[in-house]
């Protein structure tokens, strides 16, 4: 049988130069004119118009092949007239373009028997014959007419098949920090966390594309999904879009078993745009101000007081300018940014008020992009930006100087005071080039796309640590102090205290290729091959390389139209992506403080000794606590990094999918998406040898009492994803549908959540500790093995819609964690992931699998436009999220702890929203 790897050789040997049909942040309409003997029409002159479309209309004329294409359009509705003499001319309306998309139209022109016009108004298959690429792209008509609880692309991303999560998602198996986010052609994705790294007004969305698979080179550094989408470009009339939403306490249901739970959120928004020139310079401003107080559900045992509810209060902003300053050259620049406040952060019930945090935070994009269409069938667009990233993260309590408790081994609580004051800054400045170019020769036609994307980034961090300590307690009681040092002296033990100030640094760069084929002589069939060659380099605070890489992708994709029209498609493909790092990496490799960790000794306080904490010292840290790609320590060549000895992680991809028009605007549709993820980032501690069940150390391969962690990309770090979805969508008329079915199976050993935050990161416990890798393998938290999500609405007497969500989730795994006392945390397995341990712990025989409850959740949109009663454009909103009030479990306490099974979390109870909204 031949393997994924095999087929990746093969598929390498035949790739050919160039690109794919995608067309980054515009779309295209291509087609066919002929007689009514079927025979191609030459010189036929063919227009389209939009409203969004500036520089008024677009004119070309059809080939000697009867073929037209018009490229560089800016998604919306758009019309299209044909005109020959001797001929009827042809008007073809609601022709939707999407972000990436090719529409694609077969015309017949005929003799007049009288002088008339031809209006169609029927719109254009909904299935894009020419992309291959797996996923949806979900317009603002279908947006504005759901329930919508985050406002945000989050949310957008969520109605999408494959993707299950929530402001990070897990995307047909990649990990949350997997995902690149692009806003209007900036990737505004997080250069450290490689998470989303903005927000901005949801009004201002126009079209977004979330890519699941199969998107090819052009995305060839990201192992989990693409969230693309552009917002609005302004227009030749003046639009004022000005809308109020809130809720409160009064419109939130009761919280099971009691307890607070409170809720008040508050939205204001404003976009203008409109003209300065017409059809030459349009405009763009936006605001949204929110003022948003949660809380999480109190403590119905009563063992932990109600816990203070999250403040956030925020602004986004964005500027827009859009110049068409030639007939052939388009410039666009825009600003944006998003400054917030957050009280009361982390929202844990294990975390006393005293322990809770404040975040400042504010991200700034500014970006300069350039389109020049050299002839009808060449498009250059070139892009330069700067993103800024700014977090301040620091006590509630104001108190920078008492000394902070960590989770209590016993009852995982953490009080007194929070642990550290964060400044970071993420800056990245970046260059986009690419070309589109269709070319009809060399045995076919060709849709040629190439391109670089380079990016600097750059992580100026500075954090300390209140009083320069932090404590732990077992059941209340003093057990562990840790030491918090700049600098240590190993003779005298003396710890030198203050603010670590680290800068770490990298580049990425991705060249990339591919071919939208189309063989002469079977033009059903498109073959996508493509290459992508990735570069990526990191350095830590002394300028030691953490990572560099080197290396490149295959890609080969397919579309075929087995009817001949353009209403049916079958998709396949084989990709391999990979991840050239991000500055999480050197970070984590970088200068960190020397920790000393020691247990109080019960006879030095008995004896009322000045410092009691003598017993069980162990060290990490430091300059010296962390290797790069050294499985045996620094001893391993003498040096602490060696990032040749890391292999790029790597994705191996295949699909397959079907899709078809089966009724006016109706596509309904299949897919299957095989990924297998291996050689992922992984941290190993190298120090310790441990006792043969791994509960305690056997010795220390230095002979020092310390943790030295080592960045590698170990075979054994792997996982893969199976999903199988079926679909359903349309976009037209008064009803519009999203829906999908997804089967899922996710199993690997990364990425791990952390067990006291749930968050996914790259530095997991897996192999730290040997004696327990064996219980590394399994469910991932993404196996939510089936999956049911339904949006849709109707537009009644032109006036009234109803919009609706139905969303439906089989449980996730969880685990069960017990202190290490080693570690003096709680990270050990007593069984296989997602499994609890039964009676005996020498078999597994008697475990069981551990999961949480299906989750249901309906929504519902109200809408009333009262432009006909009133004579203005106005809607008054009513939106109710669980609508059954249903309150699963979402998330429990999994630490062995006097709170082990807690409910921690639930679904939200049953909301309102009102909101009202005035256009002009």
């Amino acid at each position: 049988m031949l393997s994924i790897r095999s087929f990746a050789l093969v598929s390498g040997l035949l790739l050919l130069p160039a690109v794919a049909a995608a067309q980054g942040q515009t779309g295209s309409v291509v087609g066919e004119i002929v007689d009514q003997d079927g025979l191609p029409l030459d010189g036929v002159q063919v227009v389209v118009r939009s409203p969004t479309q500036i520089g008024g209309d677009r004119v070309t004329r059809t080939d000697r092949n009867g073929r037209f294409r018009f490229i560089n359009l800016t998604p919306g509705t758009f019309e299209l007239r044909a005109s020959k003499t001797g001929l009827n001319p042809i008007v073809k309306r609601n022709i939707e373009v999407h972000l990436g998309g090719s529409v694609e139209l077969f015309e017949i022109m005929e003799i007049p028997t009288a002088q008339e016009e031809i209006v169609v108004t029927a719109p254009p298959s909904a299935v894009d014959v020419n992309e291959s690429t797996v996923g949806q792209t979900v317009p603002d008509d279908l947006l504005q007419s759901i329930p919508s609880e985050g406002r945000g692309f989050q949310s957008v991303a969520a109605t999408v098949p494959g993707v299950q999560g929530g402001g990070n998602p897990n995307i047909r198996g990649g990990a949350s920090f997997n995902n690149t986010y692009v806003v209007d052609g900036v990737s505004v994705t997080d250069p450290v966390t490689h998470t989303f790294g903005t927000n901005f007004n949801f009004d201002t969305m126009s079209d977004t594309e979330v890519m699941t698979a199969g998107y090819g080179a052009e995305y060839a550094t990201t192992m989990g999904g693409v969230i693309n989408l552009v917002t609005i470009s302004g227009s030749n009339d003046l639009h004022v879009d000005a809308s109020f939403f809130h809720t409160n306490d009064a419109l939130v249901a009761p919280v099971v078993d009691g307890g607070s739970n409170q809720f008040n959120d508050t939205s204001y928004n404003l976009n203008v745009n409109g003209p300065i020139l017409r059809d030459r310079l349009w405009y763009l401003a936006s605001i949204q101000r929110d003022n948003r107080v949660s809380s999480i559900p109190g403590d119905p045992t009563g063992r932990f007081p109600d816990h203070p509810p999250r403040h956030f209060e925020g602004w986004r902003y964005m500027g827009k300018l859009n110049w068409q300053a030639r007939d052939s050259t388009q410039v666009i620049g825009v600003i944006q940014g998003a400054p917030a406040s957050i009280d009361n952060s982390r929202q844990l019930l294990t975390v006393e008020p005293e322990a809770e945090r404040h975040q400042d935070q504010d991200t700034q994009v500014y970006s300069l992009e350039a389109r020049q269409n050299l002839g009808e069938n060449l498009l250059w667009r070139t892009q330069v930006y700067y993103h800024r990233v700014l977090l301040d993260v620091f006590p509630q309590s104001g108190d920078f100087d008492t000394p902070g408790y960590e989770a209590d081994r016993t009852t995982a609580l953490e009080s007194f005071n929070a642990i550290r004051i964060i400044h970071d800054a993420r800056n990245t400045i970046g260059l986009n080039t690419d070309m589109t170019h269709f070319l009809g020769r060399f045995g076919g036609e060709h849709a040629l796309r190439y391109g670089a994307k380079f990016t600097h980034s750059w992580n100026p961090n500075t954090t300390e640590i209140p009083g320069g300590l932090t404590f732990r307690n077992d059941n209340g009681e003093p057990f562990a102090r840790t030491q918090w040092c700049v600098d240590f002296d190993p003779e005298t033990l003396q710890c030198t205290q203050g603010v670590l100030d680290v800068t770490s640094s990298g580049e990425t760069l991705l060249l990339f290729l591919q071919d939208g084929f189309s063989p002469r002589m079977y033009d059903r069939l498109t073959l996508t091959p493509g290459v992508g060659i990735e570069y990526g380099h990191s350095e830590n605070f002394a300028g030691d390389a953490v990572t560099d890489f080197l290396t490149a992708t295959p890609h080969l994709n397919l579309t075929w139209r087995p009817t001949g029209d353009n209403r049916t498609v079958v998709r396949a493909g084989y990709n391999q992506y990979v991840d050239v790092g991000f500055l999480a990496l050197p970070g984590f490799v970088g200068k960190d403080f020397f920790q000393r960790t020691c247990e109080i000794d019960a006879a030095a306080q008995e004896a009322g000794a000045a410092d009691p904490y003598l017993a069980n010292c162990v060290n990490s840290g430091g300059e010296q606590g962390v290797t790069v790609g050294r499985p045996n320590g620094v001893a391993d060549g003498g040096d602490t990094t060696n990032p040749d000895a890391l292999d790029a992680p790597r994705m191996h991809e295949l699909y397959v999918g079907a899709e078809r028009d089966v009724w006016r605007g109706l596509a309904v549709g299949t897919d299957v998406v095989y990924r297998e993820y291996v050689h992922q980032f992984e941290d190993i501690e190298t120090n310790i040898v441990w006792n043969e069940n791994g509960s305690n150390v056997d010795s220390f391969r230095n002979g020092e009492s310390e943790f030295v962690f080592d960045l590698e990309t170990p075979e054994s770090a792997h996982r893969t994803n199976f999903t199988w979805t079926l679909f359903a969508r349309r976009y037209v008329g008064r009803f519009n549908l999203l829906g999908s079915y997804t089967y899922a199976r996710s199993f690997g050993t990364v990425p791990e959540p952390d067990p006291a935050s749930g968050q996914q990161n790259f530095a997991s416990i897996y192999l730290d500790n040997y004696e327990q890798a064996k219980f590394a393998y399994g469910p991932l938290p993404d196996d939510i093995r089936h999956s049911i999500k339904l949006y849709g609405s109707y537009l009644f007497f032109g006036s009234f819609s109803v919009g609706g969500s139905a969303v439906v989730n089989t449980g996730a795994p969880y685990d069960f964690y017990v202190f290490n006392n080693l570690y003096r945390s709680f990270q050990d397995r007593r069984a296989p992931r997602g499994q609890s341990p039964g009676e005996s712990l020498s078999t597994t025989s008697d475990d069981e699998e551990q999961r949480f409850a299906t989750q249901l959740e309906l929504g519902l949109k109200l809408d009333y436009n009262f432009l006909k009663l009133t004579g203005v454009n106005g809607d008054v909103i009513l939106e109710v999220f669980n609508v059954l009030n249903s309150q699963e479990v979402t998330r429990i306490e999994q630490r062995d702890v006097l709170t082990n099974g807690s409910v921690l979390d639930r679904q939200d109870p049953l909301r309102a929203r009102l909101g009202l909204r005035i256009r002009y």
